[in-house]
């Protein structure tokens, strides 16, 4: 490997190629270009490559004497490149270049981001539940007070109707009848 180029929208970024044990793609990176060249010296237009990005493509992809291979909107993942070549005889190279390329994903796409969704969203679930549930209790205590008080009031005024039914059961003068209608009313 001679190079590398990577595109961002903000222009392309050259890399020295030399010594590198990996590539790091970041998501802003649209693209990128791996420049190499074969060490025949014999005849060098007659030197052939071949390509292939492990992970993503399963056949070698032979290119004749063209030196660059060529990727955009390879999906995040971890990635293998490997370049061959071979001279003028057509003897092709036995050991390959090998190069691991890793394509990061974008925030959103990470396990953390989709982690932190989930807590978020499970959150405003339970936020919602206890609003409910406050609500629901506050209904049940209008409700228990309203009750408390129709009872403490009926309980006062049939008080006052039995206190009146005893005080006119205590007067003479009443037919038998009358009587036992009070004794009922004020039962």
């Amino acid at each position: 490997l001679t190079a590398i180029e990577v595109g961002r929208r903000d222009g392309v970024e050259r890399i020295a190629a030399h010594r590198r044990e990996r590539l790091i793609l970041e998501p802003r990176d649209e693209w990128f270009a791996l420049e190499f060249s074969a060490l025949a010296y014999a005849d060098p237009a007659k030197n052939r490559y071949a390509y292939r990005l492990e992970g993503l493509e399963n056949d070698w992809i032979e290119i004749g004497t063209r030196r660059v291979a060529r990727y955009t909107s390879v999906p995040p993942g971890d990635y293998v490149f490997r370049l061959k070549a071979s001279n003028h005889d057509g003897i092709w190279s036995e050991a390959s270049v090998a190069l691991p390329i890793v394509v990061l994903p974008p925030f959103w796409r990470t396990p953390w981001f989709a982690l932190l969704v989930v807590a978020f969203v499970a959150a405003a679930l339970y936020g919602l539940y206890r609003l409910r549930l406050t609500r629901l209790l506050a209904v049940e205590r209008l409700r228990l007070s309203i009750a408390g008080d129709l009872h403490d009031d009926l309980s006062t005024d049939l008080s006052a109707i039995a206190l009146s039914a005893d005080l006119v059961l205590r007067r003479e003068g009443l037919d038998e009848e009358s009587r036992l209608r009070l004794a009922a009313v004020r039962d």
